[in-house]
C-alpha cells in the first residue's frame, strides 16, 4: 500500500516562502485535510549534527528521524495514512514527490523516519523512495524471451580496493541463484581484478580494463547497451560527476575520467533499467575525498533513465561493498522472479533497497535498531525512480507452428520468412513500435549512437508490418 508525501512551496501572508505538504494513499479517499508547512527552524540543529556525522555514541539518526517524523505525524491524515507501513505491511511503501521548487525539503534525510514503532525503512524495512513525476506515458521495460539480461560493473574508484567490490559482486551474482541468462562486462582500472576474471573464465562474464579516454568509456557503455549499470568510483563534492580511475599506475597511464550528466546520459538512456551510484570514500570519512551523489541521481531519472540509487554523502568502502552485494543480489533474484512469466509484470525493487540498506550495519556489534540510531551509514543510500517505473514486459514465446515453420526454413538454408514472423507477432510488434516512437519523441541531441539505433529498430518494425521498406529521414527534436 503506497503512501505519498507531496511538498510543494506555499508563500505565507508575510511573503515568506515555506514548503507545505500533504498525503495521499493508495486506493483510500482520505479526508480533505489543510497542508501542514514542514518546520524547518525546529529542524536545523538535529539536521546539522545528522550531517556532521562526527559523533560516535549520540542518537543522531533516531533524533533526526524523530523530528522529521514529528512534522509529518502533524498532518489530520497521517495515522490512517501510515497505518499499514507502521503496522509492517509487506505492499507498503513510502514515496516522497517534491517539486521543482521545493529544495529545501528535498535535501532533507526522510530515508530515517523514525515513528514510535521504530525506524521506517530499518526496523519495518518500508521503502521509502523518491519519486519523480513523468509527464509522458511510461511504457514498460521489455526484454525479448531468450535474450540476456546484461549487468555491467565499472569498477574504478582510485585508492580503492577494486578487488574487495568485485567480490561483493560475484557473490550477489552467486546469490542470485541464477534464474535468468546474465551477461556481465566488467571494466576496471585493477589488472587484478581484470585478470581474475579472465582466469576463472566463467561463461557469461568478460573483463577489460578502462579505457584510454572519457569518449572511449561512454562509448564501450553505451556498445554493451547494460540494463543494469553499478559504478563504484568517487563522486565530486557538488553531485555533477563521477570520477573514475583510468588504467591505473599499474598500467602505466594513471589519470582520472569525469563523468557528468550528459556522459550518462549518452551511454546509459534507451537501454539502462537500474544505474547504481556506488560512490566511495577511501581516507578518514572522506568529506574532502568524495562527494554525494543523490543529486546527480534525481537529474539522471529526471532525463529519462528509470531508476538510479546513489549515496548522500560519502560512504566508507566496506560499507560500498556491503550495499553493492545486498542490493545487485536481491534485485537479479527479483528482476528473474519477474521475468518467469510472460507478458507485463510488476518489479519491486523497493524491499530489496532498505534490506541492503540494513546490510550495513550486519558487521556491528550492537544489536541492528540500537547500531541504526547512532550509525548513519545505513541511512546514506537515497532511491530515485520515475514515477510509473517497475512494468517488466516480457513478450510470450512463440506459438509452437511458429517455432515449427522457423526452424523448418533454417533447416533449409533460408532466412525466417519475415511475413510469418509478422503475422504471428504482428501485436508484440506494434506495441513495441508504440514503445520506442514515445521514447524517440522525447530524445533531443544527445545520445547519437542512441537515436541512430532506435531509428534503426523503428525501420524494421515497420518493414516487418507493412512489408515496405521504411526511410527515415530524421528525429523529433
Amino acid at each position: 500500500m503506497t503512501v505519498r508525501i507531496l511538498f510543494e512551496p506555499a508563500q505565507e501572508l508575510s511573503g515568506e516562502i515555506v514548503t507545505q505538504f500533504h498525503l495521499e494513499k493508495e486506493t483510500v479517499n482520505l479526508p480533505v485535510a489543510a497542508r501542514v508547512p514542514v518546520n524547518m527552524g525546529a529542524l536545523s540543529s538535529v539536521i546539522q549534527q545528522y550531517e556532521s556525522g562526527t559523533n560516535p555514541t549520540a542518537t543522531v539518526v533516531k533524533d533526526v528521524g524523530s523530528a522529521l517524523w514529528s512534522n509529518i505525524a502533524r498532518h489530520q491524515n497521517a495515522t490512517e495514512a501510515f497505518r499499514d507501513a507502521l503496522n509492517g505491511a509487506d505492499s507498503a511503501v513510502v514515496r516522497l514527490t517534491f517539486t521543482a521548487l521545493g529544495d529545501e525539503a528535498r535535501a532533507l534525510p526522510w530515508e530515517t523516519m523514525y515513528s514510535p514503532h521504530g525506524f521506517l525503512a530499518f526496523g519495518s524495512q518500508v521503502p521509502i523512495i523518491r519519486e519523480i513525476p513523468d509527464t509522458g506515458r511510461t511504457a514498460p521495460l521489455a526484454i525479448e524471451a531468450g535474450m540476456p539480461f546484461k549487468l555491467l560493473a565499472v569498477i574504478a574508484a582510485q585508492g580503492g580496493d577494486a578487488n574487495s567490490e568485485w567480490r561483493a559482486l560475484r557473490r550477489a551474482l552467486q546469490a542470485a541463484g541464477g534464474g535468468m541468462p546474465t551477461e556481465v562486462l566488467v571494466l576496471s582500472s585493477s589488472k587484478a581484478v581484470v585478470d581474475d576474471i579472465k582466469s576463472a573464465g566463467t561463461d557469461g562474464i568478460a573483463a577489460r580494463k578502462m579505457p584510454g579516454s572519457k569518449q572511449d568509456l561512454v562509448h564501450a557503455i553505451a556498445e554493451f547497451a547494460p540494463h543494469y549499470a553499478h559504478f563504484f568510483c568517487h563522486g565530486e563534492p557538488t553531485g555533477g560527476n563521477l570520477v573514475l580511475e583510468n588504467g591505473g599506475a599499474e598500467y602505466g597511464e594513471e589519470r582520472s575520467l569525469f563523468l557528468d550528466l550528459v556522459d550518462l546520459k549518452q551511454s546509459l538512456l534507451g537501454t539502462t533499467w537500474i544505474v547504481v551510484l556506488n560512490a566511495c570514500s577511501l581516507a578518514g570519512d572522506g568529506a574532502d575525498q568524495s562527494g554525494e551523489t543523490a543529486s546527480l541521481c534525481e537529474k539522471l531519472v529526471q532525463q529519462g533513465l528509470p531508476l538510479v540509487i546513489g549515496m548522500r554523502a560519502p560512504v566508507s568502502e566496506s560499507n560500498a561493498n556491503r550495499f553493492a552485494e545486498g542490493f545487485t543480489g536481491r534485485a537479479l533474484a527479483a528482476i528473474a522472479r519477474t521475468l518467469e512469466k510472460p507478458g507485463t509484470t510488476d518489479l519491486n525493487l523497493g524491499r530489496c533497497f532498505a534490506a541492503a540498506c540494513r546490510d550495513i550495519l550486519a558487521d556491528n556489534p550492537q544489536p541492528p535498531n540500537a547500531a541504526a540510531e547512532v550509525f548513519r551509514e545505513w541511512s546514506l543510500p537515497v532511491y530515485t525512480t520515475r514515477e510509473g517505473f517497475g512494468l517488466i514486459e516480457r513478450p510470450p514465446p512463440l506459438p509452437p507452428e511458429a517455432a515449427e515453420m522457423i526452424a523448418e526454413d533454417v533447416l533449409d538454408g533460408d532466412t525466417p520468412r519475415l511475413d510469418t514472423l509478422a503475422t504471428l507477432k504482428r501485436e508484440e510488434l506494434a506495441g513495441e513500435l508504440d514503445m520506442l516512437s514515445d521514447l524517440i519523441a522525447k530524445l533531443d541531441s544527445y545520445a547519437p549512437h542512441v537515436i541512430d539505433g532506435i531509428e534503426a529498430r523503428i525501420r524494421e518494425i515497420k518493414t516487418a508490418l507493412t512489408g515496405v521498406p521504411v526511410q527515415m529521414t530524421g528525429h523529433p527534436g
